[in-house]
């Protein structure tokens, strides 16, 4: 039943995107991307955990723990490459700020074709050279799988604006439904062996990853932003983009030794796998802290007699 599933995955993923793309577009008004231009610290900050705390959070794990050297390559290239498009799905489904969760994987994706060389060879001491950046198909990405999906989706939303929250449903649940759909095949497949590197280097990526939510939300909080805002810059710094993350190890480690090579991709494949497991439990907690904070800010002030 899963023997073709790895080749069905990238396809099933894209479709995904496209889907999730369409419904939030046509949730979605211009006025809402216009708003972080207008007060831009919540992208700021975003921008800033990402290339910033996020490799400087790498470093310290791969320094803290004992990892084998394929395990800590393929963490400090989880590090390097932006926030994955799964986090727009992520903070969505978790009522977060999605205008700012969209805004920052498109940037963070462009800037991505100069900082993650510079980020990598930071990181790895300059170990890693002869890296190439895989730029048409990441720009193609960006248009056709993360743009041209959410403009097509909010000129649904302006031409036909009855329909458009019952269009937008629609468009969501067809996402979800993929976004299972990978989920039971990555696990059916048996892509990856959990036991192959024992029980230390999965707990870190598990860690990593939890580290990485917390901080970014933490950072957001120190900024002075919402809780929305708090759950989308901690999700897309914990949603890394994986399928740039296989591609570059793919290049990277050609001439490398067979074990560094197969420990950054083991690596990388856990971490996607880790990434939506968090995800998904994260968005159920987060969704009921958003209805607690919007309680009380709809709560009437209390005001003693006079």
């Amino acid at each position: 039943m899963f023997r073709h599933y790895l080749d069905l995955e990238y396809p099933i993923a894209a479709a995904q995107l496209v889907f999730t793309m369409l419904g939030m577009g046509a949730a979605l008004r211009p006025g809402d991307f216009l708003h972080l231009l207008r007060a831009p610290r919540a992208l700021v900050t975003g921008i800033v955990y990402q290339l910033v705390a996020v490799p400087l959070l790498a470093a310290a794990w791969v320094f803290l723990f004992p990892l084998d050297a394929g395990l800590a390559v393929g963490l400090f290239i989880l590090a390097a490459v932006p926030g994955g498009s799964l986090s727009n799905v992520f903070t969505w489904l978790g009522g977060g700020n999605v205008p700012l969760s969209i805004s920052l994987t498109a940037v963070l994706t462009l800037g991505a074709l100069g900082t993650t060389p510079l980020l990598l060879s930071l990181l790895t001491a300059g170990a890693l050279p002869g890296l190439v950046m895989p730029v048409g198909r990441m720009l193609a990405e960006i248009v056709l799988l993360l743009l041209l999906p959410l403009a097509a989706g909010m000129s649904l939303q302006r031409r036909f604006p009855g329909a458009a929250p019952r269009l937008a449903r629609l468009f969501l649940r067809g996402g979800l439904v993929l976004v299972g759909v990978v989920v039971v095949g990555a696990l059916g497949s048996g892509r990856i062996r959990v036991d192959a590197y024992g029980w230390l280097g999965p707990l870190v990526l598990i860690g990593f990853c939890h580290a990485a939510l917390f901080g970014g939300e933490l950072a957001a909080r120190l900024a002075g932003l919402g809780h929305r805002e708090q759950f989308a810059i901690g999700i897309e710094a914990a949603a890394r983009n994986g399928n740039l993350a296989l591609l570059l190890a793919v290049s990277l480690l050609r001439s490398a030794p067979e074990p560094v090579a197969a420990g950054a991709v083991f690596a990388i494949l856990y971490y996607g796998g880790t990434a939506l497991v968090t995800g998904l439990l994260a968005v159920p907690i987060y969704r009921a802290r958003a209805r607690r904070v919007d309680a009380r800010a709809a709560r009437p002030p209390f005001v003693t007699p006079g």
